[in-house]
C-alpha cells in the first residue's frame, strides 16, 4: 500500500479518536494490540490489518466502511456506496416474534432490537458486549 494511502487511514484514525476525547492507549487496550503498534497507524507507517480494521471500527459501533468512507470506484462518473443493512425476510419475522413476548411491550423498538441482537449472539459475545458497556459506563464517570 502507497504512503499517501497509509497516511489517509491514519490521519482518519486520529481524528475519529480526538473526536471522542481518546487516547490512543485506550484503544489499543479495547482492540489487544499494543499503544505503540496503534500509533504506527495513525502516523501511517503500518496499516492496519482487515481483522484491526474491524475491531476498531466496532469499538466505535461503526461499519469499517464508515472509518475509512470508502466507496468503489468503477469508473470516473460512477460509484457505489456500500449497501445499509436492514431487517428483511426470515430476520424481521423472527424480530416481530421476539417483541411479542408482553415482556419486551414496555419498551422502545431500538431496546427492543438491541435485545433481540443480544439473545442471537454466543456466551463469549455476551461477555464481551457486557465488558464493553462497563468500560464505556466507566469512561464517561472519569473526569
Amino acid at each position: 500500500m502507497d504512503s499517501e494511502t497509509r497516511q489517509t487511514i491514519g490521519s482518519k484514525l486520529k481524528e475519529l479518536r480526538k473526536s471522542h476525547n481518546l487516547m490512543q492507549v485506550d484503544i489499543a487496550a479495547s482492540i489487544d494490540i499494543k499503544q505503540a503498534t496503534y500509533s504506527q497507524y495513525e502516523t501511517g507507517k503500518r496499516i492496519p490489518s482487515a481483522v484491526v480494521l474491524f475491531k476498531i471500527a466496532s469499538f466505535y459501533g461503526i461499519s469499517v466502511d464508515d472509518l475509512l468512507k470508502l466507496c468503489i470506484d468503477l469508473d470516473d462518473n460512477i460509484y457505489f456506496d456500500a449497501m445499509d443493512i436492514s431487517v428483511e425476510g426470515k430476520e424481521q419475522k423472527q424480530f416481530l416474534a421476539f417483541i411479542e413476548k408482553e415482556r419486551y411491550s414496555a419498551l422502545d423498538k431500538q431496546e427492543q432490537r438491541l435485545l433481540f441482537y443480544y439473545a442471537k449472539l454466543n456466551e463469549l459475545e455476551r461477555n464481551d458486549v457486557i465488558s464493553y458497556t462497563i468500560f464505556k459506563s466507566l469512561r464517561k464517570k472519569c473526569p
